[in-house]
């Protein structure tokens, strides 16, 4: 029986595991070949001699990846081309036997891939052709996780609180371009200063407008002059042609668009405040920025909050990126509450896979991408899919005697190791959910501080052992599951550990 090991990281336990196995043919499996990818192949390279490694991808492998020195040595190709881009379909999966393998390693859950059915339907595949996933924890150690040695991955951040739209759907809802403020530049520079880790992702999507702090650009610069990957948030109506080529000249990464609406009149109706024409404006004069520098960044995408009042128009919005060469609609709901009441689309299921199907199918003619909000609540909705049914197989897999399983119930909430949550006052809070009291201010301590203090190293300990708190046990983003399956995935993503190894 042949494997398909998954994970982030391999300990030195793990590659001495594959060498001692008699692997020297491994396929990398992923479907975009980031950075830490390039890390998993160089590893596994100087691990294991001799050693023959092939990747499939379903994205175009970028200019850096290819021109990585060390890699081309790895695949033999001298001028850095030659890596395979494939769709992970039956033909590749066929390939894999074919090419006789080893050992297929996916430095990711390949159930939890971007393209979530397609990748797990190509895990069953793979399955199905005699080989067997291995669950990384029974590669890797097992460790603590409460007091962590790197810093969060995502920064989500309120650049401003203030902002002169007031759409119906806000949880603030009302305009607050005099009432709120601005994320002070000293506080920012405070949040640079504890990086340590190369691939943070930065979003200024908290709170307000971002754009109506008037240090944004400058902050925008800051960040990527460290090279980390930015994203903003912005409902678009105070981009000019100045602005436009400020976001294209900063290097922003990827600009989300809120637009609620595929039609002037009902946009206006759920944005008040907001104008189409200023909208259409300014995505002309985006395109136009870009064109003139020649640059392909930002990557712009269209961000629609579905309700009952607006998911018809769903197609509308899709239309709307062809136009103007938006590559991605995302779409996100809200689950039911008094503010909005009766607007939630998750009170009918069927309502928004009728409109997501339809613009779905329009997004494949015409080269859009639509897709759903990350967050479990809706792949359980719309996909029908049940986290904890998988988990329980991983769990029944493993077997009674796996040392590191643990069935206590808990939430399958990764935020207090991967996020932080900083708002322009300087509170920092560790998830956008339930837990409202905040971990620390930036006013007076500095985020490496917070990041390990007692809030934070409780929190993570009542995830880890199940003991939730209120605020977590009714948390409605986040899936039920158990503590097993949570340490698992925080091993998959290579969270390092100030604590002692233990036995679970």
């Amino acid at each position: 029986m042949k494997e398909i090991i998954h994970h982030a990281r391999l300990s030195s336990n793990g590659f001495e595991r594959l060498q001692s196995a008699g692997i020297t043919k491994i396929l990398v499996l992923r479907s975009a070949p980031e950075q830490h990818v390039q890390e998993i192949i160089r590893s596994l390279a100087d691990s294991i001699s001799p050693v023959e490694i092939g990747l499939v991808c379903q994205k175009n492998v970028s200019p850096h990846f290819r021109n990585d020195r060390r890699l081309r040595e790895i695949f033999d190709y001298p001028d850095g081309v030659g890596f395979d881009k494939s769709y992970l379909d039956k033909q590749v999966a066929d390939q894999i036997v074919a090419n006789r393998y080893d050992a297929v390693v996916t430095p990711m859950n390949v159930e939890d891939g971007l393209n979530y059915e397609k990748v797990r339907q190509f895990a069953d595949w793979v399955c199905d052709l005699n080989y067997e996933i291995t669950p990384s924890w029974k590669i890797l150690e097992r460790r603590a996780l409460r007091r962590l040695k790197t810093m969060p991955r995502q920064y989500i951040i309120a650049a401003s609180s203030r902002c002169d739209v007031a759409c119906i759907l806000c949880a603030s809802g009302d305009r607050r371009t005099r009432f709120g403020s601005d994320m002070p530049y000293n506080i920012f520079e405070g949040i640079l200063s504890s990086l340590n880790n190369k691939h943070a992702f930065f979003g200024l999507l908290l709170g307000g407008e971002p754009f109506l702090n008037p240090d944004l650009v400058k902050i925008g610069r800051d960040i990527k002059k460290r090279n980390r990957f930015l994203s903003i948030t912005t409902h678009a109506n105070l981009i000019d042609k100045q602005l436009a080529d400020h976001i294209v000249d900063m290097g922003v990464d990827e600009l989300r668009i809120s637009v609620h609406a595929g039609q002037k009149r009902l946009y206006e109706k759920v944005m008040r405040g907001a104008s189409w024409d200023r909208l259409l404006s300014a995505l002309k004069a985006l395109n136009n920025a870009k064109e003139k520098a020649g640059a392909k960044l930002p990557k712009i995408y269209f961000i629609m909050t579905g309700m009952k009042l607006n998911i018809h128009q769903l197609p509308a919005v899709v239309r709307l990126a062809k136009e103007y060469g938006v590559s991605k609609v995302i779409i996100n709901t809200f689950m039911p509450n008094a503010r909005v009441t009766g607007q939630s689309l998750m009170e009918d299921i069927p309502l928004l896979r009728r409109y997501y199907d339809e613009a779905r199918e329009l997004g494949d003619d015409c080269g859009v991408v639509v897709t759903l909000d990350e967050a479990d609540n809706y792949r359980q909705a719309i996909f029908n899919d049940r986290p904890e049914e998988r988990h329980a197989a991983r769990r029944e897999e493993a077997g009674a005697g796996d040392a590191n399983r643990n069935d206590s119930p808990t939430k399958m909430c990764l935020d207090p190791w991967i996020n932080v949550h900083l708002y322009e006052t300087g509170v920092v809070l560790p998830c956008c959910g339930g837990v409202k009291t905040p971990f620390g201010n930036l006013d007076q301590d500095e985020l490496v501080t917070i990041w390990n203090n007692e809030l934070f190293i409780a929190l993570r300990d009542e995830i880890l052992s199940g003991r939730l708190r209120d605020e977590c046990r009714n948390c409605q983003l986040k899936a039920g599951g158990r503590v097993g399956d949570l340490w698992r995935q925080l091993v998959d993503l290579g969270i390092e550990s100030q604590d002692e190894t233990f036995a679970a």
